[in-house]
């Protein structure tokens, strides 16, 4: 006769969400920044510093898209299903 101990499975371990945060922000920072000095002259009626703004919005918005995926991710690893009752 075996014994079986019962299995205790636990969810997936992941690691810090700094990475996947600082890897989003990065990506989107070096991308807009590609962009922005590929541009050239922009059009003089706009304000002077309008690249700043973009220099911050879209590494926050390539952050927090990094966010959103690591909590999915981490979502569909301990087992919740992205199934519907009908």
């Amino acid at each position: 006769m075996t014994c079986h101990k019962p299995s205790t499975t636990q969810p997936e371990q992941h690691g810090s969400l700094t990475k996947p945060m600082l890897a989003g922000g990065a990506i989107a920072l070096i991308l807009i920044a590609i962009f922005l000095l590929s541009a050239g002259e922009s059009n003089p009626e706009w304000p002077k510093l309008w690249k700043i703004k973009l220099l911050v919005i879209v590494p926050l918005a390539g952050a927090m898209g990094s966010v959103f995926y690591y909590l999915i991710h981490h979502l569909s690893s301990i087992g919740l299903n992205n199934t519907i009752a009908v």
